[in-house]
């Protein structure tokens, strides 16, 4: 049955989702705002939904807070203000965050005490390893730990979406962090044109030194930390991260490769500082630099 809502509430109700809802109590609650206080054969009528699902959802929208019910005959549902509403799914959301959290600690509490953490490090420093990492929250936390493990100098290759999502995980953080305790970062990456893109790069070069060079958005992405580990994205970085891709190695030899394709585009790229200068000036994107090196 097609949805009399219409398709232009579907990321209406996939936000709703965010919150807690499921999709059919979504669509009654949404359907309860454009009807006004009415009974369920009404909503029935509205939603599109068999009768005992109605009467099921309302009862559960209850239970959460967002619709109330005119003791009648036979009973009035009335959807709770909107504003109202959202604030009480967001309260209980976070009622539920903090019950994981602790949850969460707990179990990590727990393993800590079965993980063989002296083994792993022995294992990690005699193999030359490679894994695949899937997901932004699996990739992000490693590169958090890489990131905070560097002693010297961390060297990337990243776009501006790359560093956007740096931020909105706390990698920078880190990065300001190492940076206080003496390492350096080197950064490469496209700067286009446009007051966000450099009120971004103005930002990052505070703490990283960030060079541009023509062609590195379709170049692969990538952190070395200290020349001992490194992560490289095989997805271009985007604001979906769930479908992001990429590969943790302490290969040195591959390492090495990666390492020798930074140093060479470094030497063909020209300062953001600069970079940023000829945009305010021209309000175009200048051609500068070669092109990236491809590794081997």
């Amino acid at each position: 049955m097609s949805d009399p809502l219409g398709s232009a509430s579907k990321e209406i109700l996939d936000e709703f989702k965010e919150l807690g809802l499921s999709r059919t109590q979504a669509r009654i609650y949404v359907a309860l705002l454009g009807l006004g206080p009415c009974n369920a054969r009404q909503i029935e009528k509205k939603s599109g939904l068999r009768r005992e699902d109605v009467y099921r959802t309302l009862h559960a929208l209850k239970s959460l807070g967002v619709v109330e019910v005119i003791m009648n005959n036979p009973f009035i549902f009335v959807a709770v203000e909107p504003r109202l509403a959202i604030n009480i799914l967001v309260h209980q959301f976070e009622a539920r965050l903090s019950t994981v959290r602790q949850k969460a600690a707990n179990l990590c509490d727990t393993l800590e005490t079965i993980h063989k953490t002296d083994r792993a490090k022995v294992y990690y420093d005699s193999q030359q390893s490679v894994f695949k990492l899937e997901g932004g929250s699996q990739i992000f936390q490693q590169m958090s730990r890489l990131v905070s493990s560097c002693k010297t100098e961390l060297l990337r290759v990243v776009s501006l979406t790359g560093i956007s999502l740096n931020y909105d995980y706390g990698i920078i953080e880190k990065e300001q962090e190492i940076l206080r305790n003496g390492a350096k970062i080197r950064a490469i990456t496209e700067i286009c044109s446009g007051a966000q893109h450099s009120g971004l790069i103005e930002k990052y070069s505070k703490i990283a030194e960030v060079r541009h060079l023509d062609g590195i958005d379709s170049a692969l992405k990538f952190v070395i930390a200290d020349s001992s580990e490194m992560i490289f994205f095989t997805t271009n970085p985007n604001r979906n991260v769930r479908e992001l891709a990429a590969i943790w190695t302490n290969n040195k030899h591959l390492i090495q490769g990666f390492r020798l394709d930074f140093e060479k585009s470094w030497k063909l790229s020209v300062p953001a500082e600069a970079m940023l200068k000829m945009h305010e000036k021209s309000g175009t994107t200048p051609s500068v630099g070669g092109e990236m090196p491809h590794s081997s």
